[in-house]
């Protein structure tokens, strides 16, 4: 299936998602919790924002209060008991309860039930928790109820593993030292968030909180903001903001080439890979084309022109991905230009659904008049029609191969032009030309 393509921060998208987030999680009546739009969060805004982060295991979950919605379902506050084994925040404790708001269907089970599903880390996963697994759960405390509830909606608990466990109790207390030791606190947090980048368990959480930084830093450096503020030097509490430019203010050389190296052996296999719905990690790519991104779109082009051409996913995830470190809208208009060839092949009908056309007795003997015996012999038989047919859809194949060919050339010249400038921007003169020549 053909993805669309992702639109990366803009300064208008960083502000946008920073209010979100502040209304998101700060709400917790049942009004807010209903709100289904929520964004995910990363390892460390989880982890600062919360008063208890525990691994523990899902024993019980209890109705403690329904509310009714309508005809197809109600609002209903469940209880979810769990036996804590690891806490990295907050007062150890063996038991703990937490209450959350969820929709629950009037649908009889399997019938008509539709599961929420959430993106998260670019997955999906069901938003209903398993009693007897066991998930790292980050939750807050109600001041009024002095109950505990999720700190994120969004991810109530992450599923713990054998793979991950490990990962995640090493992370979560290397967090915990660097938040305690008031000493070179930004310096050990960007390390961090490099080792967390580099294990495929925290990836996500690492190259999301990095992206945003840096996300920042450009929208400052457009703007032209140099201004020393209170920003400058946060402490990492509750109110940090992980889209703060300091965090990628101390982002090394060293360690951009790491980042650069695990961005590179994680795009092999996307692009690489034979699954149809793998596509390389954006947000990653992003992070990585702040001082990468010229390198990238080369390396990216020469990927698509070791790729069997034959194979039209691989080679659309290949151009995609250089148009994009590219920067270029002429290229990005290429690529949706051979996106459309690939759509337009999955809706082309089934040509197996003529076997299922109904099949009609012999004619039986009847005298025909003149005029009808001359039709009959100006009308070409059946094998002259099977013949045709055969011949057009051979011709239709041959002219799609032939299209994709085409873009595919046209699309390799717009690179070179791109790569003779080292990427950089074209001057007005040349955009109106440009997009001429693009349209002819």
């Amino acid at each position: 299936m053909f993805k669309q393509s992702r639109i990366f921060f803009s300064a208008t998208m960083i502000a946008f998602l920073f209010v979100s987030t502040l209304i998101l999680s700060t709400g917790v009546s049942a009004k807010s919790r209903k709100c289904p739009v929520e964004l995910p969060r990363t390892l460390l805004s989880l982890y600062l924002a919360s008063d208890l982060v525990v691994i523990a295991d899902f024993k019980n979950e209890s109705v403690t209060k329904t509310e009714t919605e309508d005809e197809n379902g109600y609002y209903a506050d469940i209880k979810r008991d769990l036996d804590v084994s690891k806490t990295f925040k907050g007062q150890k404790t063996a038991e703990v309860s937490f209450i959350k708001s969820e929709y629950k269907s009037n649908a009889k089970s399997g019938e008509n039930e539709d599961k929420v599903v959430y993106l998260y880390g670019g997955e999906m996963v069901s938003d209903q928790l398993k009693i007897g697994n066991q998930y790292l759960f980050f939750l807050k405390t109600n001041e009024e109820t002095g109950e505990f509830y999720p700190t994120d909606y969004r991810s109530a608990g992450r599923e713990i593993n054998l793979d991950n466990s490990g990962i995640y109790e090493k992370r979560l207390n290397e967090l915990g030292k660097i938040i305690a030791n008031n000493k070179n606190q930004l310096p050990n947090l960007a390390e961090w968030l490099v080792d967390l980048t580099e294990d495929e368990a925290t990836r996500w959480d690492g190259a999301a909180t990095l992206s945003r930084s840096f996300s920042s830093l450009k929208y400052e450096e457009v703007n032209e903001e140099t201004e020393e503020t209170e920003e400058a030097k946060p402490t990492l509490d509750e109110d940090f903001n992980e889209y703060s430019s300091a965090i990628a203010k101390q982002i090394t050389d060293a360690q951009k080439d790491r980042l650069s190296s695990v961005f590179i052996t994680s795009l092999n296999q996307s692009l690489l890979s034979n699954e149809k719905d793998v596509d390389y990690d954006y947000e990653f790519a992003e992070l990585v084309g702040n001082w990468d991104r010229a390198r990238l779109a080369m390396y990216g082009y020469s990927l698509l022109l070791a790729t069997d051409k034959s194979d039209v996913e691989k080679t659309r995830r290949a151009m995609n991905f250089v148009a994009n470190m590219s920067g270029d809208n002429t290229l990005s208009s290429i690529f949706y230009e051979y996106t459309e060839t690939q759509r337009e092949e999955e809706n082309e009908p089934d040509t197996e659904a003529d076997k299922d056309l109904p099949v009609f007795p012999a004619e039986t003997a009847i005298e025909k008049t003149e005029t009808e015996i001359q039709v009959e012999k100006n009308e070409p038989n059946a094998e002259s029609i099977v013949e045709k047919v055969e011949t057009e859809n051979e011709d239709e194949i041959m002219t799609e191969v032939q299209i994709r060919e085409q873009i595919l050339q046209k699309f390799s010249n717009r690179y070179q032009e791109l790569l003779t400038r080292n990427f950089a921007p074209e001057v007005e003169a040349d955009i109106a030309e440009t997009t001429e020549e693009t349209i002819k």
